[in-house]
C-alpha cells in the first residue's frame, strides 16, 4: 500500500517525557504542559535480544499506581483495589501509560509516540536492521506494541547513530543507513494497513542527526518519503568532552560547520522539504569549571568563551549538565553573566567566582530560533527534554516556542515579556535582533532590541598598559604607526603559543572628523590570522613580509575621532619558532592609510620603511617564491594543481569521505591547513603510497593524496594543525 504522508498547516510543538523522570527528578506525566504542545515523546522502548521492540522500565511504563492525587493526571489518584463492577477492576496497563491516556482525554488535540532507542539504548540497531527476515520481526513488534498500547499515535526512532558516533559499544556497520531506510519503508507499509483497520493515522518519526559527520548515515534523500517529520537534534555541537568551552547549540558560525544553519541546509541539500524538519532545542546546558578566561576571540571580555578549562562543572544530576530550571534559578540568585554572542548567534552564562562558562536558552533565543526556523519554512520546534525545563514559570522554554508557533506571538513580545537580560552582547552587529539572521528584514517585524541590564564597560584585552600610547612592561615602546591622513595603526601582543602569537590590532583616528569608509595597508613581518572586527587581505612579498590591508567590515565600522577601534588578531611565527621577547615581536614596519568613498578599499603603497630585522633570523630571508595565496578548498573539489610560483597555503573544510588530489605541491613552501577542525585535525595521519604522500583524517574519512612526493620529501611544517 502506498503511504500518503499528511501535511498538515498546524506548526509542530514536541517534547520529550524521559520515562526515568518520574523518580529523582520528580516530574509526571501530570506536569505535562499539554495546552503547550501538539506532540509528547515517551522515551525509551528498546530493542530486546530477540530482536523485538519491549519496554524498558516496565514498573514506570505500565505497574506503578499513581496513589497521590497531586502527582495524577487531573488530580485522579489511582487506587490498588475496585469493585468488580467498575471497570478499572481489569484493567492491565497502569504506569505512565495510562496517564498518557488520560491526559490525552483532557486534551484531545494531543499526539502521542513511544521512542525507540536513545543515547544508551543504541546497542543492537544495527545487528537487529541487517536483514530483511529480522526486519519483518521488529516491525511486527512495533505492529504488536501500537496495537496494545493504544493511547500511542505513533514511533519515535531515535537511533545513535547509524554507521557509528555513538557508545563505543553499540554495533555498527557500513550498511546501517540503507538497512534504517528498509526498515522505515517496510513498517511505514504496515502501519499504514494497521491505521486503515482502526481508522487512525500513525505516525513515523526520527530523531535525526546534526553533525555534518553523522548526516550522510542517515540517507535523507531516501528517508524522507517515509518519515512524517525529523526531530533534529540541534544540539550537543560542543560540551566537557573538549578541553575548552565551546557553544552547545550555535544558529551559525561555528568553524567545523557544528551548528544549526548547516545542519539544515545540509537536509535541504538532501531534498527534504522544509516542513518535515522539526528544530530541536536543549532543556539543558553543557556546562565547564576551572575556566581561565581571558580577553581573547573580540580583543575584549569574553566571558570565558573558547577559553581552556579545568573539566565539567558539577551539573544538576550530571557532571557537565544543569537543568535549565537548576541553572535558571542559580543565575536568579546572582553571581552569574548572561552573555549574546552575536557571531554565532547563541546564549551563555559565565560565574567569574566560581569560573564556570554554560550554554544557555532564553525565552527570547528560543524565539529567535523560531523566528529564523519560520522564516525557512521548517515544521516547528522540539525540546529535550520536558523535565528539565522551567515549567509553570514565566522563563519557560516550551512556553515561548508555544507562544510563537501556536499562539502567534512575535519575537519582539516573547523577547519583552521575559525577564532575561543580557548583560553583555559580543561580536557582530551589537545587537541582540533579528537583524543578523533573517533574509527579508520584513519577516522581523517591528525592530527589537532587548535590553542589557546595566554592568561595567568591557573589559579590555591584557595589554603592556591600559593606555595604548603608554609603554609597555618591558619597556619597549609598541612603535605606533602614524599614517598620512592621521590614522595610527598599533599592534598590541599579549601571548605566544607553538609557532602562534596573539593580540590586539588598534587604530585610532587622529584628524578633527570621523572616517566613515577607510582602508589601512601595512607592511608585516609575518602573517596574520584571526581578525575579527575588520575585514582582512595579505599578499606575501618577494622579501617574505606580508602586504597587510584591513578596511570595515560588512557591517560597517566608523573610526571615531580619537577611539582606538580594538581587534583580535593572531599571526603566524616561522617554523614553530618562540620569539625571545613579546615586544620584539611588533609585526608593524609602516602604514598608509586613506579615507575613500570606494566601497572595496584598495591596499595602498605602504611608504619605505627601513630593512625590518627578524627577531627571529636577524637579516636573512629564507628564498620563497615571489607570491603566496590562500586557498579554501570548496567541498566539491576533488583534484587541484599546486602553481610553482606560489606559496599556497590549501585550508581544508568538513567533505565527508572526500579524496583529493593535490598535483605540483610544493612541501618546502606550500602548506595543507587543518587549523579548521580545531583538535581532530591533531588525529591526521602521513602515509607514503606508491603515488605519493597521503594524509589521512580517520574523523571524517577524507583522505589527501599529494602526488608525487616521496615519504622522505615530507616537512612537517607543511601540514598546520591546530595547536592548543
Amino acid at each position: 500500500m502506498e503511504s500518503a504522508l499528511i501535511a498538515t498547516a498546524t506548526p509542530i510543538v514536541a517534547a520529550y517525557f524521559p520515562e526515568w523522570g518520574i523518580y529523582g527528578r520528580d516530574v509526571q506525566i501530570a506536569d505535562v504542559p499539554a495546552d503547550q504542545l501538539t506532540h509528547l515523546i515517551y522515551a525509551f522502548a528498546r530493542i530486546g535480544p530477540d530482536g523485538r521492540m519491549q519496554l524498558f522500565d516496565s514498573y514506570a511504563a505500565t505497574e506503578k499506581r499513581f496513589t497521590d492525587s497531586g502527582d495524577a493526571v487531573g488530580g485522579n489518584a489511582d487506587s490498588w483495589y475496585y469493585p468488580p463492577e467498575d471497570a478499572r477492576a481489569n484493567q492491565s496497563v497502569w504506569g505512565n501509560f495510562n496517564q498518557i491516556a488520560e491526559l490525552k482525554q483532557l486534551h484531545p488535540h494531543l499526539r502521542t509516540s513511544i521512542a525507540i532507542g536513545g543515547w544508551t539504548l543504541s546497542g543492537n540497531f544495527s545487528t537487529t536492521l541487517d536483514s530483511a527476515a529480522e526486519r519483518e520481526v521488529f516491525t511486527d513488534s512495533v505492529v504488536d506494541f501500537l496495537t496494545t498500547y493504544t493511547m500511542f499515535d505513533g514511533v519515535d526512532f531515535d537511533w545513535e547513530y547509524p554507521g557509528g558516533g555513538g557508545l563505543d559499544s553499540n554495533s555498527v556497520s557500513n550498511t546501517d543507513g540503507a538497512n534504517y531506510v528498509a526498515t522505515l519503508q517496510l513498517l511505514r507499509s504496515k502501519l499504514d494497513v494497521l491505521g486503515e483497520d482502526l481508522g487512525r493515522r500513525y505516525e513515523i518519526s526520527v530523531a535525526s542527526a546534526a553533525g555534518v559527520d553523522k548526516i550522510p548515515n542517515f540517507h535523507l534523500s531516501e528517508m524522507k518519503d517515509t518519515v512524517d517529520f525529523f526531530n533534529l537534534m540541534a544540539y550537543d555541537f560542543h560540551g566537557t568532552w573538549e578541553a575548552s568551552t565551546g557553544h552547545q547549540a550555535p544558529l551559525v558560525g561555528d568553524a567545523i560547520g557544528y551548528d544549526i544553519a548547516t545542519a539544515v541546509d545540509r537536509y535541504l541539500q538532501a531534498g527534504v522539504d522544509p516542513s518535515q524538519i522539526v528544530l530541536g532545542a536543549p532543556a539543558y546546558t553543557r556546562a565547564w569549571s576551572g575556566v581561565q578566561s581571558s580577553p581573547d576571540d573580540y580583543g575584549i571580555e569574553d566571558f570565558g568563551y573558547g577559553d581552556s578549562a579545568g573539566g565539567a562543572a558539577a551539573g544538576t544530576f550530571e557532571a557537565g549538565v544543569y537543568d535549565y530550571k537548576d541553572v535558571l534559578a542559580q543565575f536568579r540568585a546572582g553571581g552569574w553573566k548572561l552573555i549574546w554572542d552575536d557571531n554565532a548567534q547563541a546564549a551563555y552564562l559565565w560565574n567569574p567566582a566560581e569560573q564556570i562558562f554554560s550554554s544557555f536558552e532564553t525565552p527570547a533565543t528560543i524565539a529567535l530560533k523560531s523566528a529564523w526556523a519560520h522564516e525557512k519554512g521548517l515544521g516547528g520546534m522540539m525540546f529535550w527534554d520536558l523535565s528539565n525545563d522551567a515549567t509553570g514559570d514565566g522563563e519557560s522554554l516550551i512556553k515561548a516556542a508555544s507562544d510563537f508557533w501556536l499562539n502567534g506571538h512575535s519575537f519582539a513580545e516573547i523577547s519583552a515579556a521575559s525577564g532575561l537580560s543580557f548583560d553583555a552582547v559580543v561580536g557582530g552587529n551589537g545587537q541582540f535582533d533579528l537583524a543578523d539572521i533573517l533574509l527579508n528584514p520584513a519577516n522581523a517585524g517591528a525592530p527589537v532590541v532587548a535590553p542589557l541590564r546595566p554592568a561595567p564597560a568591557p573589559i579590555p584585552a591584557p595589554s603592556p598598559s591600559t593606555d595604548p600610547e603608554a609603554t609597555p612592561a618591558s619597556g619597549s615602546p609598541p612603535s605606533p604607526a602614524t599614517t598620512g591622513s592621521g590614522v595610527t595603526v598599533q599592534m598590541q601582543l599579549s601571548s605566544q603559543w607553538n609557532g602562534a602569537f596573539e593580540g590586539q590590532l588598534v587604530l585610532t583616528n587622529q584628524t578633527n572628523q570621523p572616517l566613515a569608509t577607510w582602508s589601512a595597508s601595512f607592511t608585516s613581518r609575518y602573517e596574520l590570522r584571526g581578525v575579527s572586527d575588520f575585514s582582512l587581505q595579505q599578499q606575501r612579498q618577494a622579501d617574505g613580509t606580508w602586504l597587510v590591508t584591513i578596511s570595515p567590515p560588512s557591517w560597517g565600522g566608523q573610526l571615531q575621532v580619537g577611539t582606538p577601534v580594538r581587534s583580535y588578531v593572531q599571526g603566524i611565527i616561522p617554523n614553530g619558532a618562540q620569539l625571545s621577547s613579546l615586544d620584539s615581536a611588533l609585526v608593524l614596519v609602516t602604514a598608509g592609510t586613506s579615507a575613500s568613498a570606494s566601497s572595496t578599499p584598495q591596499p595602498s603603497a605602504p611608504v619605505p620603511a627601513p630593512e625590518p630585522v627578524d627577531p627571529l633570523i636577524g637579516g636573512q630571508t629564507s628564498v620563497a617564491p615571489s607570491t603566496s595565496r590562500d586557498i579554501l578548498v570548496a567541498a566539491g573539489d576533488t583534484r587541484l594543481l599546486a602553481r610553482a610560483d606560489q606559496a599556497e597555503q590549501f585550508r581544508l573544510g568538513y567533505a565527508w569521505g572526500r579524496q583529493l588530489r593535490i598535483d605540483g605541491f610544493d612541501p618546502i613552501h606550500d602548506r595543507l591547513d587543518l587549523r579548521g577542525f580545531w583538535a581532530e585535525g591533531q588525529q591526521a595521519q602521513v602515509v607514503g603510497t606508491a603515488d605519493g604522500i597521503r594524509i589521512e583524517l580517520p574523523f571524517n574519512q577524507q583522505a589527501v593524496l599529494l602526488s608525487g612526493l616521496r615519504l622522505q620529501q615530507w616537512n612537517s611544517q607543511s601540514l598546520a594543525v591546530w595547536a592548543g
